[in-house]
């Protein structure tokens, strides 16, 4: 009788919560908090909203896709966690370059996914569909608002 052993599969990694130097160094449990990313790359921007916070909640864009949801076990990737009511599970995709080019697509969310352009009044609603962000522009998942800022880097990534 010839005897089989189990078959072995490889481990899983488990994501990595990239934490700040800030929140290390005084236990911050804010901001950071609600942004998980799968996969280490460096920083090319971030969303600031003023929505909840006085001083401003921050949430890093690295390269790569990030999920916005409202769901704290989003599983399979990157993603931000957005506590709100108007914010759906899957509500929206960043698709963020190395380079600092962000792309937005909307779900088909129930409350939408809107741009406000920099400087103007324009207002672009996305609804099923995709945007660019530029810096200054204002992200708008469901009720909830972000400012764009997107940092340049004068070397190759």
């Amino acid at each position: 009788v010839q005897q089989t052993s189990p078959p072995t599969q490889a481990p899983v990694q488990e994501p990595v919560r990239v934490a700040s130097a800030q929140e290390e160094d005084v236990g911050v449990t804010g901001p950071f908090a609600n942004t998980l990313w799968t996969k280490m790359s460096p920083i090319v921007g971030f969303l600031v909203s003023y929505d909840n916070d006085k001083f401003g909640e921050v949430f890093y864009l690295r390269s790569g896709r990030l999920v916005i949801t409202s769901d704290l076990k989003a599983g399979g990737g990157s993603y931000m966690f957005v506590d709100d009511p108007s914010v759906s599970q899957g509500h929206a995709i960043l698709r963020i370059t190395a380079q600092g080019e962000i792309q937005v697509l909307d779900q088909l969310s129930e409350f939408g996914t809107k741009i406000r352009r920099c400087g103007s009044d324009e207002v672009v609603e996305l609804a099923g569909d995709k945007g660019q962000l530029e810096h200054g522009d204002v992200l708008i998942v469901g009720e909830r608002t972000f400012s764009v800022a997107i940092m340049i880097r004068d070397q190759d990534v």
